[in-house]
Formats: C-alpha cells, sequence, structure tokens
C-alpha cells in the first residue's frame, strides 16, 4: 500500500489533487485525519456543461492555473474553466492580442463571471480585452440563454446606470486578426515535385488558423491539409480555412513525417497529455525569418531515406 502524506493546513478540506488519487488509485491511503467524505467534495460528480462528459481538476502549468478539463475528446468538446461556477464559459484565446488566454474572472457584483485576458496588468497596461457571457455565446455560437448582470446602485444615491452597450466587454463581435506566416524564399529544396519551403510555409500558416479558438492535434492538421473532412471533428469552419487541401497531393506518411520535423526543430510544440494538441511556437510564428536552407535540406534528406527505407 502506498502512503500519501500532505503538509495541508485544512484537513477539513483537503486536496483535491490528493483526494483525486485517493479515489482513482485504490492502494493509496491518506495519512492524518482527512474529510474523505464524497458528498462533500463533489469535484469527483462535476460534469461537463457542453458534452456532459466527467470533469478532471488539473493544475495547468501553461496557463499557471488550477483548471476543470473535459475527459471527452479534446476534438470533440475541449471545454476547460478555472471556474466551475461560471457554466459554459471557457477559455479560448484571446481575439485581440493572440498572445493571451481568456480566462474566468468575477464580474464587478462579485456574483456574475466574464473572459478577461492574462495579458491584463494591474497598472491598467497591456491587454484589457474583456468579454461577456453573451457576447461568448454568440462568439462560440453556443446556444443558450445568459440572465442580464444586475445593476447595483448604492443605497440614498440616484445613480443612472451607464448604458452596457458602450462596455469593452459588450463590443460588436468582430473576427479576431489573422496570423500570417511568411515564406522563407529559400528556392531549390524540392521533394517528390514539392518545394518544402511551400510546404512548411502552407502546415504552419494551415496551424494557426485553426488555433484561433482551441486547438487540434497532428491528425485533425494533416486532414485540413490534404482536404479531408476530420471524422472527429463537428466544425465546419475548419474546412473553411484558406490551406483546407492546399496539399492534397502530398502523401499522409510525408506529411505526418514534416509535423514530427516541425515538432523535433520547435517550430511547433507539442503538448505532452494524454491527449496531445499543437501550438505554433515564437519560431514558428516567425518561420521565414528563424529557418534555414540547411534545415530544409536536411528535411529533403531524411525524406528521400525515409522513402528508400519503406
Amino acid at each position: 500500500m502506498l502512503w500519501v502524506c500532505s503538509f495541508q493546513k485544512d484537513k477539513e478540506n483537503p486536496s483535491e489533487f490528493l483526494l483525486e488519487i485517493k479515489h482513482d488509485y485504490k492502494n493509496v491511503s491518506l495519512k492524518g485525519q482527512w474529510n474523505e467524505d464524497l458528498e462533500k467534495t463533489p469535484f469527483f460528480k462535476k460534469s461537463c456543461p457542453i458534452c456532459g462528459y466527467p470533469m478532471q481538476f488539473r493544475y495547468k502549468a501553461a496557463y499557471g492555473l488550477r483548471l476543470y478539463i473535459c475527459t471527452n475528446e479534446p476534438e470533440v468538446c475541449g471545454f476547460m474553466t478555472n471556474e466551475y461556477k461560471a457554466g459554459k464559459l471557457s477559455i479560448i484565446k484571446c481575439d485581440q492580442c493572440r498572445d493571451g488566454y481568456l480566462i474566468v474572472k468575477p464580474g464587478r457584483d462579485k456574483t456574475s463571471y466574464m473572459l478577461g485576458c492574462t495579458n491584463y496588468k494591474k497598472d491598467g497596461t497591456g491587454c484589457g480585452r474583456l468579454m461577456s457571457p453573451k457576447y461568448y455565446y454568440e462568439y462560440m455560437g453556443i446556444k443558450d440563454t445568459v440572465p442580464a448582470a444586475p445593476i447595483i446602485v448604492p443605497k440614498g444615491r440616484n445613480i443612472k446606470p451607464k448604458n452596457p452597450a458602450i462596455t469593452r466587454d459588450q463590443e460588436p463581435a468582430r473576427k479576431p486578426e489573422r496570423t500570417m506566416i511568411e515564406k522563407a524564399n529559400i528556392p531549390g529544396v524540392l521533394y517528390r515535385g514539392l518545394d518544402l519551403d511551400v510546404v512548411l510555409q502552407t502546415a504552419l500558416q494551415c496551424l494557426s488558423d485553426i488555433s484561433v479558438n482551441r486547438f487540434y492535434n497532428t491528425s485533425v492538421l494533416i486532414d485540413i491539409l490534404r482536404g479531408n473532412e476530420p471524422l472527429q471533428v463537428k466544425d465546419i469552419s475548419l474546412m473553411q480555412v484558406e490551406s483546407f487541401g492546399r496539399l492534397k497531393t502530398a502523401n499522409r506518411e510525408d506529411l505526418e513525417f514534416i509535423v514530427e520535423w516541425l515538432i523535433e526543430k520547435k517550430f511547433i510544440l507539442e503538448t505532452k497529455e494524454r491527449y496531445p494538441v499543437l501550438h505554433l511556437t515564437y519560431n514558428g510564428i516567425h518561420y521565414g525569418k528563424t529557418v534555414k536552407k540547411s534545415q530544409l535540406i536536411d528535411l529533403q534528406k531524411r525524406l528521400e531515406e525515409t522513402e528508400q527505407n519503406q
């Protein structure tokens, strides 16, 4: 039997991480006077408000937060939130700065919630993007009714409330600016008649375009590049990206090798989760300036060697 010890002070409200270990691994025992009553620790019973799958409570280093994450396939659902009480508000990439994430934050009345960018700073600088629940549901195409936030007026004062239509969390819907990935313009590095510089730029641009709201895995990226409808993803917008079908003449095995090469050379980051997804790195976003001809030649040789060994 494995014994787990913790220095947590509040034993009436033990660490959810430790209790989850206790719940999932029957050979684990918690030492000390712990409150292990599952009825008083309902996080085991929390279900995804979008698809109904069980939620996991995990610390995510990428966000620096403890998050509730849906256990369904990320290509099917992908819901995650840092505040379960906020309903269907899910963490998404910021549509303004494109470098931060919109996470759940409490409203001014302390009873409602909204999304705010992680790049906002206390001194008022940085990205001040705010998104109300109503705007979020329209932005994501989620059908739901959102109760209006109550207007709190101090007693004894006749204050005319501000028009919510002009607040920055209610601003009209607009498409996020597209991140453009430039080619390196390195001629003469070809494989099976394809310009590898064009292939890499197309793959990175496609990844950027499909990652506007959520992230996907290698299989989905290759499906979009080859013009196939992803079987696991029911999102028509993926088939409307500019890169859809641009590499339909390339073999799937070659594209899988190329994506792995991009990960190896740190143009793309692949997460280490149970269901890994892809993120563009700084080098990937600035591909045209960071890639070298020697790297393209290396990729060309390795593709040729792989073809000969098949």
